[in-house]
């Protein structure tokens, strides 16, 4: 009978079936155990670790023997590598330089190790890791920092986090000799200079100390300088009125490039002042810069320039040299000038803004935000305001409100200036307004005057007051762009060698 064999196939191909599936699970199971290992394996032997090789290449490293020191430590970092793994190779200073990305080219990272020599920066170990977590993101790593272990030097920085246990060795090819270093020289009188040196080790100095004047050696003194402390050197020379002096230590067992300290002998220049507004005899602009002008001696180096062209002075960048700018009127000025005004604020620049005729209202609000603004101007000929400060600690009020401000001054014109959170009134109309106020904005600093500067609407620049008041505004507000006597090579703008000695800046 047919039906019966049908069953028992259909029984028999059943049974296969769930054989097949049975075996074929176990074999899942199997793999699913199995996976990690064999994964991870080929993990492993797929990546090739990453070995970063970082060298500070600080000031410091100029110490004798240490550069050497640091090369060698450098070559045995590569050398110790694993074989067939990368090694990337960086320098750091204030800032890190990758020399060479990752390679296993080792012939090639030992020239270059060969090659590095010390600058004259300060040491920055947050700049260092920072590359280091650039060049190894999330694979794996080890970092190897040769250094000297000197205090870090340079603005504060938050150290970047790197993976988490990746291995970090320090070697540490620092003397413990010591340093000494000329940290300051002061001319005091004509005929007198003051130099200071510092001994940073632990043991009592004798060094020689010699002044050179254009030059040439001018004197010459040897002085004991005590452990870890400071010692004034005093010259009894006279001094040119120009020119430079050095006075330098003889260490032989510190670093070299701080032995040295420069002085420029020329008196400072006067910081430069840019006033913006139109020029013409008799017009604002012309009063102002006649007005910064006077004085004992040359207080202030100004030139006008008028709102159409401030455009191209941005694009010479020609008024990043300019301590303050004087902002009087806007007419004609073009989209690149306003940018160049609000780019100059926000860098740290300082300026003074008053509001004439000449001048676009909105433009303070682009400066300053929603801190400082001004409105339509409102004639007060027929009840004209003084002038009351407020703020007498200011640096520009002391002298005037030691001699009671300006009660003498009469403002026939003013514009309404708002004054919000951030901003400061430092001075007020007799009504109550605001007649002067002062806001930061980005790194710079904006102070806003709520009449003309050159007399339309006020008998101000007839005053006493006028030029206690614009001098110091001006002078306050560049006082964070003049360029000082002295500075660290590090310190240096851009376009300048890191490198001691007397750089003209002008």
């Amino acid at each position: 009978r047919p039906a019966p064999r049908r069953e028992a196939r259909r029984r028999r191909l059943r049974n296969l079936v769930l054989l097949g599936l049975r075996v074929a699970a176990l074999l899942l199971l199997a793999v699913s155990f199995a996976r990690p290992y064999l994964a991870a394996g080929a993990d492993v032997s797929s990546r090739r670790q990453l070995t970063v090789v970082a060298l500070d290449v600080s000031a410091s490293m100029s110490a004798p023997g240490v550069v050497e020191q640091a090369r060698a430590a450098v070559r045995s970092a590569i050398t110790t590598a694993p074989e067939g793994d990368a090694v990337a190779l960086l320098t750091f200073a204030d800032s890190a330089s990758v020399l060479s990305p990752p390679t296993s080219d080792r012939g090639a990272l030992f020239a270059l190790a060969d090659g590095i020599r010390p600058g004259a920066g300060g040491t920055s170990y947050a700049a260092a890791l920072g590359r280091v977590a650039e060049l190894v993101a999330d694979g794996p790593g080890r970092v190897v920092i040769v250094t000297d272990m000197q205090r870090p030097g340079g603005r504060p920085a938050e150290a970047p986090r790197l993976a988490e246990g990746m291995p970090i060795e320090i070697v540490d090819v620092g003397s413990n000799s010591g340093n000494v270093a000329v940290v300051d020289v002061e001319r005091r009188r004509h005929d007198q200079l003051v130099a200071v040196l510092r001994n940073t080790g632990r043991e009592i100095r004798n060094a020689g100390v010699t002044l050179s004047i254009d030059g040439r050696v001018a004197a010459r003194k040897d002085v004991t300088l005590p452990a870890d402390g400071r010692t004034e050197v005093q010259f009894d020379v006279r001094l040119p009125e120009r020119g430079s002096a050095a006075v330098g230590v003889e260490d032989g067992k510190g670093a070299a490039l701080d032995d040295t300290r420069y002085l420029v002998l020329d008196p400072p220049a006067p910081p430069r002042v840019l006033v913006v507004g139109n020029g013409s005899p008799a017009s604002e602009a012309f009063f102002v810069v006649r007005a910064l002008g006077v004085g004992e001696g040359r207080l202030f180096d100004a030139r006008s320039v008028g709102p159409s062209d401030l455009g191209r002075l941005a694009d010479a960048r020609e008024g990043d040299a300019y301590a303050a700018v004087v902002l009087l009127g806007t007419r004609g000025m073009s989209d690149a000038g306003r940018n160049y005004l609000r780019r100059y604020v926000e860098q740290g620049g300082g300026m003074l803004v008053a509001a004439g005729p000449a001048l676009d209202a909105g433009v303070l609000e682009d400066l300053t935000g929603d801190a400082m603004r001004l409105e339509q101007a409102a004639d007060r000929a027929g009840s004209p305001l003084s002038i009351v400060v407020t703020e007498g600690r200011h640096p520009a009020f002391r002298v005037l409100a030691a001699e009671g401000g300006f009660t003498e001054v009469r403002v026939t014109r003013a514009s309404a200036l708002g004054v919000a959170g951030g901003a400061e009134t430092l001075a007020r109309f007799t009504d109550g307004s605001a007649a002067i106020a002062q806001a930061g904005s980005g790194r710079g600093t904006v102070v806003a005057v709520a009449s003309d500067l050159g007399g339309a609407w006020n008998d101000l620049p007839r005053s006493p007051s006028f030029l206690p008041l614009l001098h110091g505004l001006v002078r306050n507000l560049g006082a964070g762009r003049e360029l000082p006597g002295a500075m660290s090579a590090c310190d240096l703008p851009s376009g300048f060698p890191p490198t001691p000695g007397i750089v003209d800046m002008t």
